[in-house]
């Protein structure tokens, strides 16, 4: 889902899981970037959520636009 209201943008996304569960040391890499790159293009203008589920993962993200 993606939409605007206001100043805002917001997106969501969900992401299931596979059936069997990979071992992978770079997991959080990725993650960790994208929190990086966002504090540095919106700082205190952005909120990330990320709930891990059961099924999968739903990752919310809002921005305020400038």
């Amino acid at each position: 889902d993606l939409e605007t209201k206001g100043d805002k943008i917001f997106f969501r996304i969900f992401n299931t899981k596979p059936a069997i569960k990979q071992q992978t040391e770079q997991g959080a890499l990725g993650l960790e970037n994208v929190k990086k790159q966002l504090e540095l293009l919106y700082p205190d203008a952005h909120s990330l959520q990320i709930n891990d589920g059961n099924d999968g993962f739903l990752v919310s993200l809002i921005v305020k636009q400038y």
